[in-house]
């Protein structure tokens, strides 16, 4: 379990909607030099209550169900605040603000800009509190995730949640290739992460050379084989791929293998899942002139 900074504010209702509001906006993310992943507003009492609790001998199982009953009925008292328990280990920090001005007062460190904040929030139930999301759609929308995700670490998390939720579900290979590629850079033990790497191939007709950017890329399957992902285009990107340009996929035994290819963005792009054989052979067509390059999975 990721260890987070639960933070709990003792106030007024008028204060707490103004904390909620800038949590739930993401405007608030350090509060006096503490870092904010998690903000409940909560009466005195409850706070006695959960550190006991913390402190208690009991044992962890009994004592998260009885950390969540107190959870449960503090979320009644604090009337819309985001709130979530992220667990029984937590350090706590209490903080008081007995006037709006006392909180306005107070620095506020925002996590993000404007522009990357409002985009993140389309595809997080959490952060819009909606449980009806935008579903990723396109490569580009991919590509900014796993930058907001590299920059901003704290929303790390989330992004990798996102992704999570809607790799498998788009139904389109290119973009499903697209997140699995980027969890593989940004988390590379998650169960759906997918691996690359780029070469320079050649290949030349009658009439001119053509220099190729391949991108060879694989994915692991719970069953010990392998989903492939050939994609090639032109190393020069304002170059036009050619249009005979052609790409299959012999096995160990000399075969072609069952593949799905598709044409797209100035790409040849050509699918295999469940790879089983331990070598293959990729063969790169324009014409009567081909390459063959030599793979082991």
């Amino acid at each position: 379990m990721n260890k987070r900074r639960l933070v709990v504010v003792e106030t007024t209702e008028q204060i707490a909607k103004m904390i909620a509001e800038d949590f739930q906006s993401g405007k608030l993310q350090e509060l006096l030099d503490i870092e904010i992943e998690d903000a409940g507003i909560i009466p005195a009492s409850y706070v006695q209550e959960l550190q006991e609790l913390q402190n208690s001998s009991l044992e962890e199982p009994t004592l998260e169900i009885k950390f969540r009953e107190v959870w449960e009925q503090l979320k009644k008292q604090t009337r819309g605040v985001k709130s979530k328990i992220t667990g029984i280990q937590e350090g706590w920090q209490t903080l008081l603000f007995d006037s709006p001005q006392a909180y306005v007062s107070v620095p506020i460190k925002a996590d993000m800009n404007t522009s990357s904040l409002q985009f993140l929030t389309q595809y997080s139930p959490s952060m819009s509190g909606d449980s009806t999301v935008k579903k990723i759609e396109t490569c580009d929308e991919v590509i900014k995730l796993k930058e907001i995700a590299k920059e901003k670490k704290r929303k790390f998390n989330t992004i990798i949640g996102i992704l999570d939720t809607n790799i498998g579900k788009t139904g389109d290979n290119i973009l499903d290739w697209e997140i699995a590629l980027s969890l593989g850079e940004l988390k590379p033990d998650h169960p759906e992460a997918a691996f690359a790497y780029n070469k320079t191939v050649e290949i030349e007709d009658e009439i001119q050379s053509y220099e190729l950017k391949l991108l060879v890329a694989h994915k692991s399957k719970k069953n010990g084989k392998d989903d492939l992902l050939f994609r090639i285009s032109m190393r020069d990107s304002s170059q036009p791929l050619p249009e005979e340009l052609e790409l299959s996929v012999m096995n160990e035994a000399g075969e072609e293998s069952l593949a799905e290819k598709s044409r797209v963005n100035s790409s040849l792009n050509l699918f295999i899942k469940e790879y089983q054989d331990k070598e293959l052979t990729l063969k790169i067509s324009l014409g009567d002139v081909f390459e063959l390059l030599d793979f082991r999975v």
